[in-house]
């Protein structure tokens, strides 16, 4: 039974223009033949214990990370599973290009019950017979929260001083990242120690914890599960856990008698590569937005660009492998993921001017699919699946002119298609316009993680529009629909500021030219 704690890494020196240089060793994945290759400050390239999972090729081996995590303490705590507690790995798997990932897994058993109940655990219940009962039978919420909170080092040889410093594991990201840059870089001793940042990046660390089924329903009512038998009938559900320095994302995985170690082990490696390459993509996407990244067909990064994110969303966007239902897990993470995306993501593809269409199509998806309210972000291509308070909603595609669209859920769409429409078929006052197409696109945008809530908002917005593009706009008429919107945005806290700031600035220039 595992913990695993995962700190995702971005390299962007592959993609950079200039600098940045990269040491072609070890290779990835990593030599393991004799001699086998290493990762200075890391540790030798090992292959995976239980062989390579066709889903994934690149990962057939990896490089041990034992030197560059270390335990304050270990065994740490009172109870009898703390005593128990240590490590069963540290290491750092790598695509070879932008995708990093250091993985720290832990185990709360014996040793000797340990290998006997997963040596025998698929025959146990060809018998019939529950494997799980030799299993320790703890809660996950009180793994995490120790798991998290232990001691730990990252010694770094170029800053004797940062090397001292003790930190609770789930805080180590930044120091792993600096790591992994020095040990792998050719420049280190002349440049700035700021530089770093430029070149590789740090994305959310994520824990994924096994359990006891019976666990999974006394979760917090925040997680969200995902249908067993999509998933190899392994129970499987993902919330956040809110921690002194901010929520973290988990996965909380049952086993019960109907889970083969095949299925427990695609799954797990399925979660853990999926979310590094999610959080990668999103740190790409991020360089592109403060200029790190450019991309132009005539440098010769263009080709390694476009390669990385077509594979990038080609991985992201598969539905099924080994069993596992992809897409159901993507729902999931939509379901309850918290992001901080900029509204000026939603425009990524014209700032990737050049790139293939197919390739630009697919990273605006991943981007309308990143870009979310306060507490959820979902797929936006058309035809998919909302989850959201209201249940289950489909999406539709709608026109806003100038060639541009965007994606609503179905129960507002035509109110908001025949308000941009009526907008974009008047005469009326440019500045109105304007404002009036911000307005929607706002209520638009907030409908894709509150749906139900902005039905009755842009049915207001449809009345505003016809009343804004008739002969006679009537000011009570107006003002009432303004008023309705304001006060359904006020009722959403903080994700409705930006509209009802839009109908402060609509109403005195409404006023001004319809008194």
């Amino acid at each position: 039974m595992l913990v695993v704690a995962q700190f995702p890494i971005a390299d962007f020196r592959p993609f950079l223009t200039s600098g940045g240089e990269r040491l072609i060793r070890p290779s990835w994945p990593p030599k393991t033949s004799i001699p086998c290759q290493f990762l200075r400050s890391f540790g030798p390239a090992m292959p995976r214990y239980r062989g390579i999972d066709w889903a994934w090729t690149d990962e057939v081996a990896f490089c041990l990370a034992n030197r560059a995590l270390r335990f304050v303490r270990l065994p740490n705590g009172v109870a009898d599973w703390q005593k128990q507690l240590k490590c069963a790995f540290r290491r750092l798997l790598s695509d070879g290009e932008a995708v990093v990932r250091l993985e720290v897994g832990f185990s709360c058993d014996n040793l000797l019950n340990e290998s006997t109940s997963w040596k025998h655990w698929d025959s146990i219940i060809e018998k019939g017979a529950d494997p799980t009962i030799n299993l320790p039978d703890i809660n996950p919420m009180e793994l995490i929260a120790h798991i998290t909170n232990l001691n730990t080092v990252v010694p770094q040889w170029f800053d004797p001083k940062s090397s001292k410093s003790k930190k609770p594991l789930v805080l180590q990201g930044k120091a792993l990242a600096k790591l992994y840059h020095h040990a792998t870089s050719s420049q280190i001793e002349t440049e700035p120690n700021s530089h770093w940042q430029q070149r590789v990046g740090l994305g959310a660390p994520i824990v994924l914890v096994e359990c006891q089924t019976h666990w999974i329903t006394d979760l917090p009512t925040s997680f969200i599960r995902v249908d067993s038998n999509q998933i190899g009938n392994v129970q499987l559900a993902f919330g956040r856990v809110y921690t002194s320095w901010g929520p973290l994302s988990v996965w909380v995985l049952g086993l019960g008698k109907l889970s083969s170690t095949t299925d427990i082990r695609n799954l797990r490696l399925c979660l853990l590569r999926l979310h590094a390459e999610q959080e990668v993509l999103v740190a790409m996407l991020d360089k592109f937005d403060n200029g790190t990244l450019t991309y132009s067909p005539e440098h010769n990064n263009s080709d390694k660009l476009e390669a990385y994110f077509n594979k990038a969303t080609r991985l992201i966007e598969r539905k099924h492998w080994a069993g596992i239902d992809q897409s159901a897990i993507l729902k999931a993470f939509d379901a309850v993921a918290d992001s901080e995306f900029l509204t000026s993501r939603m425009n990524l593809s014209q700032r990737l001017d050049g790139v293939r269409r197919q390739i630009s199509t697919k990273l605006e998806r991943f981007n309308t699919r990143s870009f979310a309210g306060v507490q959820r972000h979902f797929h936006m291509e058309e035809g998919a699946v909302y989850v959201g308070e209201g249940g289950i909603m489909e999406s539709k595609i709608i026109n806003i002119g100038a060639g541009a669209k965007i994606s609503a859920p179905v129960i507002i769409a035509d109110s908001i298609q025949n308000s941009f429409n009526a907008i974009q078929n008047s005469e009326t006052n440019p500045e109105v316009t304007e404002l009036m197409q911000q307005l929607l696109k706002q209520i638009t945008l907030l409908a894709q993680t509150m749906p139900v809530q902005t039905k009755v908002m842009a049915k207001d917005a449809e009345a505003l529009s016809n009343e804004v593009v008739s002969e006679v706009p009537r000011r009570k008429w107006y003002e009432l629909s303004l008023e309705g919107i304001k006060e359904a945005a006020a009722a959403m806290g903080e994700v409705g500021k930006p509209i009802i700031e839009t109908t402060i600035k609509l109403l005195p220039l409404l006023v001004k030219l319809f008194p």
